[in-house]
């Protein structure tokens, strides 16, 4: 467990996160302030998303000693989590930030906290996709629900259609112009559908 600086509208806010040994991501949680407050309630978010874990190996942070002494003082909880404070164990969440902060830095700070929450979420996303840690179909790789994605926003080039969705294209929209585009016939059909190679 870990956090990073983000900037939002010119001040630094706190990125809590957190990887298992293995370097998967378990949770992350933006937080205005870097305190107790803020580090329970990541934990407690974490923790009730995927359960207790045994140990957790933190920074010198006395705001993330702090909420986890208040977690393991809790008499209603068992077992207690142990706590390891040693200089480079925290190194696996240390490096699973750059990829994080490689993707924000360009960005040069958010104009509010829930535009970077939002953000954030989805750069998250995309990190756990590139990890392997999103579940997919069977067969197919983890990016190419990105790529029907983009494909379906029109954002990567995808190839022409089988004749026989143009056809069906086309007799769903009888207004369906012919452009040409580069020397090529296409057909444009108006029901945002791909474009038609005639």
């Amino acid at each position: 467990m870990d956090e990073t600086y983000i900037r939002i509208k010119g001040q630094w806010k706190y990125l809590y996160r957190a990887v298992d040994k293995a370097g998967q991501t378990v949770d992350f949680l933006l937080a205005a302030h870097r305190d107790k407050k803020a580090a329970l309630r990541f934990l407690k978010k974490a923790i009730g998303q995927h359960g207790r874990p045994v140990k957790i190996t933190i920074d010198q942070s006395g705001a993330n000693t702090a909420a986890l002494v208040a977690l393991n003082t809790d008499p209603d909880t068992d077992p207690k989590i142990e706590i390891r404070q040693r200089k480079y164990s925290n190194n696996v969440i240390e490096q699973d930030h750059r990829a994080i902060k490689r993707i924000v830095w360009p960005i040069l700070g958010f104009q509010t906290f829930a535009s970077a929450r939002v953000t954030l979420q989805g750069i998250e996303r995309m990190h756990r996709i590139k990890k392997g840690q999103m579940p997919h179909p069977q067969g197919s790789s983890a990016s190419e629900p990105l790529y029907s994605l983009a494909a379906s926003l029109h954002l990567l080039p995808y190839p022409p259609p089988s004749a026989a969705a143009c056809q069906k294209l086309t007799q769903r929209n009888r207004h369906c112009p012919t452009l040409k585009v580069a020397g090529k016939e296409r057909t444009n059909c108006t029901t945002g559908g791909p474009a038609c190679a005639t």
